[in-house]
């Protein structure tokens, strides 16, 4: 997302008067959730514009960023009179990904007996939306899936109509939904003057990282020199000890943030105990990127808590599988059904747990063994990564991108976090007209 434009919009009424909103005068307001890149269905810039007149509206927006000027145009239609009201509520740009609802509210101003249609990408997953009239049935084509709702209204009567969808994970890329249409027998009665704008726009994979629910913290290894590895979600700063190598590239496609290399014999980094990095028996998700210098013989930890917590690891020598285990004990909890014998990748492995369910993903992909289930505990000792408490099992290789959460991650956020780290997408600043409001209702 782009947060810092200066936005310039004009609209033309139907008597060619033109009025005109900026961020620079501030009648253009910037949402303060667009800086903090989490989920919300409200608009990152949003302005209010009266209208006087029926007709037609066009409006023109430039918006000056960073990486250029860009301008769009567009117009809207208000009527003296129409024959439904139709309200819209959902999101204007998919960041982060996750499952969006859309709300659509509707008021008869005449008898309707028929269905109501509408048009989504095929790509989209659609699923229905508590507390609204569930939708009868959805129609597919090769690139448009019509969700649609069997209807009686009276006049005067309202209805609320939606369903959730997820986006795939590509970007920057554009959507619309709609234009609702109301049918009746085989005649359109009624049509959305305009589709609504959806704009995919992926940041960066820390920043997915980042807006993730249930972080506890996020050790990029983006270091140049010094001792300290920065914590860069919560208080947990690490310590590299045995000066390994710092400033190796990275894990992720696309991004300039560095990686540390361990020796494997002597090198690893250490957290200091903390309350906040208690998540017991789960639910927990443990989360790195590594790449072997070497394969090792025997074990090599990945990110250990201590002793009867969680321990993410390698079986070298034994299947060269990665683990879940406790740590502490001689079996593990989940391997991978997925062998790793190679210097060259990155890897993406991930861990979870919860209660007796654990899971665990390499490149994205479960590819769980259970073992058998042993109960964690939170031991009050410092955090290891890439070490056995500092004393042996060194990891041989880099290791990049190290996040621990106190939920359970999805196997769709497992995945998307790891197309994300392997895409070459880069940042993009997308505009378009939904932000805006027309006496405190969003345009339709």
């Amino acid at each position: 997302m782009v947060c810092d434009a200066d936005v310039t919009l004009e609209i033309k009424d139907p008597t060619g008067k033109i009025s005109t909103a900026s961020t620079k005068d501030k009648t253009i307001e910037v949402n303060p959730e667009c800086s903090q890149k989490k989920f919300t269905l409200n608009p990152d810039y949003e302005t209010e514009y009266k209208v006087d007149l029926a007709g037609n509206y066009q409006m023109s927006l430039t918006a000056v960023t960073k990486k250029g000027t860009y301008n769009i145009v567009d117009s809207f239609e208000v009527l003296e009179n129409a024959d439904f009201d139709i309200e819209r509520v959902t999101a204007t740009r998919i960041f982060p990904y996750d499952s969006y609802p859309v709300l659509i509210k509707i008021i008869a101003k005449k008898d309707f007996s028929g269905q109501i249609k509408e048009p989504v990408p095929a790509v989209f997953t659609i699923k229905p939306l508590g507390n609204t009239t569930a939708y009868s049935g959805i129609q597919k084509t090769d690139t448009t899936q019509y969700i649609f709702w069997n209807i009686s209204l009276k006049k005067g009567e309202s209805i609320n109509i939606g369903y959730y969808f997820n986006a795939p994970l590509i970007s920057p890329q554009f959507y619309l939904l709609g234009p609702l249409n109301l049918v009746s027998g085989n005649q359109t009665i009624f049509e959305e003057k305009r589709a609504w704008q959806l704009a995919i726009d992926n940041t960066s994979y820390s920043s997915t990282i980042l807006a993730t629910s249930g972080l506890i913290s996020y050790w990029r290894f983006g270091e140049a020199s010094g001792t300290n590895a920065a914590d860069s979600y919560g208080s947990n700063t690490g310590t590299y000890v045995g000066t390994p190598t710092l400033g190796v590239t990275g894990a992720i496609t696309s991004d300039s943030n560095t990686a540390v290399r361990l020796n494997g014999t002597s090198q690893y980094v250490t957290v200091a105990d903390n309350t906040t990095l208690n998540v017991a028996n789960g639910p927990l998700s443990v989360e790195a990127w590594v790449k072997f210098t070497s394969i090792p013989s025997s074990t090599a930890v990945v990110v250990r808590r201590g002793t009867n917590a969680y321990s993410l690891g390698f079986n070298g020598g034994a299947g060269n599988t990665f683990y879940l285990t406790k740590a502490g004990s001689s079996t593990d909890i989940v391997t991978t059904s997925t062998t790793v014998s190679d210097t060259t990748t990155w890897h993406h492995i991930v861990a979870t747990k919860t209660g007796a369910t654990s899971h665990i993903y390499l490149d994205g992909q479960d590819v769980t063994t259970i073992v058998g289930d042993q109960t964690l505990a939170d031991p009050g000792t410092a955090l290891w990564i890439g070490a056995n408490q500092g004393s042996n099992q060194y990891f041989p290789g880099s290791i990049d991108e190290v996040a621990v959460y106190n939920v359970v991650l999805t196997a769709a956020q497992v995945l998307d976090h790891y197309t994300q780290g392997t895409s070459a997408n880069a940042t993009t600043g997308n505009f378009e007209f939904q932000g805006l409001r027309l006496n405190g209702i969003q345009i339709k």
